[in-house]
Formats: C-alpha cells, structure tokens, sequence
C-alpha cells in the first residue's frame, strides 16, 4: 500500500469500514463493494456539506429561482463533488497529481484548508457558470459546468491536501499504521 501525508488510505486499500451496532460499540465490518461506496459517500458528503455550508447556505438563499440558476447549479456541485469525492475516497479513482489513493485526512490545516477551498470552489461555480451560460445563450450550460468543475475541483483536491500538509503540519506527522508499506 502506498502512503502519502496528509492523505486517509485506508478505506481506499481495504473492503472493510467502520460500524456502530449501538451502546457504544464500533467495529470493523467487511462491506460489499456498494456498501461501501454508500459509506464513503456519506462519510464525503457530511465533509463538504459542513466545511462547504456558508457558501452553500449563500446560493440556498439566493434569489434566483430559475431552473439553471444558482440554487440548481449549486445543486448539481455538490452532488459532483460528492460522488467524485466517494469514489476517490473508495479507491476506485485515483486523484489527480498523486498515484495514491485516499481522501484528505483530518487535521488543523487540513480543516482550514477545506473550509476556504470548498467554500471558494462552491461560490465561484455558482455565480460564475449561470452567468456565463446566460452570456452564451445556453442556460442548461450552467449544469454543464458545473459538473465539469466540481469534477476537476474534486478530483485535485486530494493533491493540494498533500501539499498543504507537507508544507504546514510536518511537525504532526500522519501515521497510517494499520497496513506496512507494499
């Protein structure tokens, strides 16, 4: 298995995921393949929908109630996100600028990092590809882009986790123990 830093591997590398089976206990379960897509894919949304939610809540609350506009490109966003965000996390996908699979782990830097990128990535496409789409002339473009950004968005996240984590949080180095190196 290979590790980077600032990077969670291990639900990329095993079949197995955390369960809660209630009083206080979790375990480790073997899950089928869509079970855990299902379980990453809650375990990313909950990522994007916190760290993301002041500009989330912004398009929710803007006045644009047209079926291409902001509040239904901010729709379609975050469920790219998700979905790539799942299936990076997963291992099926590998990111862009890494050979590593795995989604950003959790740490100080790593939190403020997600909470200025998704909320820089979320505004911008929200208010950027309705107004360009309107531009062309071709409103449905707007979902277009949106996909397409949140895609690519998503998809090169988990090399700017590395980087912000090298370069800030050295000092906490990430141990992924639970498999060695292969």
């Amino acid at each position: 298995m290979k590790r980077a830093p600032g990077r969670d591997t291990r639900p990329a590398y095993s079949e197995e995921r955390r369960t809660w089976y209630g009083y206080g206990t979790l375990t480790r379960a073997k899950k089928s393949p869509w079970r855990r897509f299902l379980h990453d894919t809650s375990t990313v949304f909950a990522d994007i929908s916190i760290f993301g939610l002041p500009a989330l809540l912004l398009a929710l609350f803007f006045p644009d109630a047209s079926p291409y506009g902001v509040g239904a490109t901010a729709l379609v966003l975050w469920v790219t996100m998700t979905a790539v965000a799942a299936v990076i996390r997963g291992g099926w996908i590998i990111p862009l600028g890494t050979d590593v699979r795995g989604w950003v782990s959790i740490s100080l830097w790593l939190v403020v990092l997600r909470i200025l990128y998704y909320n820089l990535v979320i505004t911008v496409v929200v208010f950027a590809a309705p107004a360009l789409a309107r531009a062309v002339g071709i409103p449905a473009l707007s979902l277009l882009l949106a996909v397409l950004a949140g895609s690519l968005a998503t998809y090169a996240f988990p090399h700017l986790g590395e980087r912000v984590y090298v370069r800030f949080d050295s000092s906490n180095p990430h141990h992924d123990e639970w498999l060695s190196d292969v």
